[in-house]
């Protein structure tokens, strides 16, 4: 049982950091002006949307491996809600 509280916990965190650089990098690319990554200033793909890291292919490299942890929580979450739904 440990474990899959341990599982769960990552899972959770990488969703929880996904959305964080998500949301972050988002943020950065509507703020006018805005060419920082927290305290550096970016001096590349200064156009893109970068979130916390430095190169844009890094960035949406880690937004593509937490998606599918991502899709299969809303999926469960969904089915849950159903079944609760269908028994009244």
């Amino acid at each position: 049982m440990r474990i899959e509280n341990a599982k769960k916990r990552l899972v959770y965190a990488l969703i929880a950091l996904g959305a964080f650089e998500a949301f972050y990098g988002f943020w950065c690319s509507i703020w006018p002006g805005w060419q920082q990554i927290f305290a550096y200033v970016k001096k590349y793909y200064v156009e893109d949307a970068t979130g916390t890291y430095i190169n844009r292919n890094h960035f949406a490299g880690f937004l593509e491996m937490t998606l599918p942890f991502t899709v299969a929580l809303a999926l469960r979450q969904a089915g849950k809600l159903r079944s609760a739904v269908e028994r009244g």
